[in-house]
């Protein structure tokens, strides 16, 4: 008998981040969010769609709540910080994050910087956290240090019960 073949890390390969034990494995993905907020009306989505798609054909929709944090930070000496979204968020319950998460990061001031920035979710206990780290470059490609930044996430989150 044949023995059979593990599939986690070839969907890891594909998708680009690590999958944790209770992610469901299917051929969709996570591919945007949104959001619409009205005084009497918030609603999210999670929009996937079968893997390799496009158009309205795979594409399904999912309510989801989402999390929206936004903060200043700056730079180090190097040019470069690393920061934890719970960091900056203050509740006593955890959160479980999704995918598809998105961060932006703008700089203050006047001197022509560019920053760009990765970010991925990791699991802490049961439930999880967004690594964030920012760089700034000055116009030659040469890190810009000691630059303050404001930066926004959105990411589809659901509460942990502590």
């Amino acid at each position: 008998m044949a023995a059979k073949k593990d599939f986690k890390k070839d969907f890891e390969s594909i998708l680009g981040r690590p999958l944790f034990d209770d992610d469901p494995v299917e051929l969709r993905e996570s591919v945007g969010f949104s959001t619409f907020f009205d005084p009497q009306l918030i609603e999210s989505a999670i929009t996937t769609r079968d893997i390799g798609t496009t158009g309205d054909a795979s594409k399904t929709c999912t309510s989801y709540e989402v999390l929206s944090v936004s903060g200043v930070n700056s730079t180090g000496s190097n040019g470069s910080i690393e920061f934890l979204l719970s960091d900056f968020i203050c509740t006593t319950v955890g959160y479980v994050f999704k995918h598809p998460s998105n961060v932006v990061a703008t700089p203050r001031g006047n001197t022509a910087t560019f920053l760009t920035l990765t970010h991925s979710i990791f699991r802490v206990g049961a439930a999880s956290d967004l690594r964030i780290t920012v760089f700034a470059w000055n116009p030659n490609g040469t890190p810009a240090p000691n630059i303050p930044f404001d930066w926004q996430c959105l990411v589809p989150a659901t509460l942990v019960s502590p």
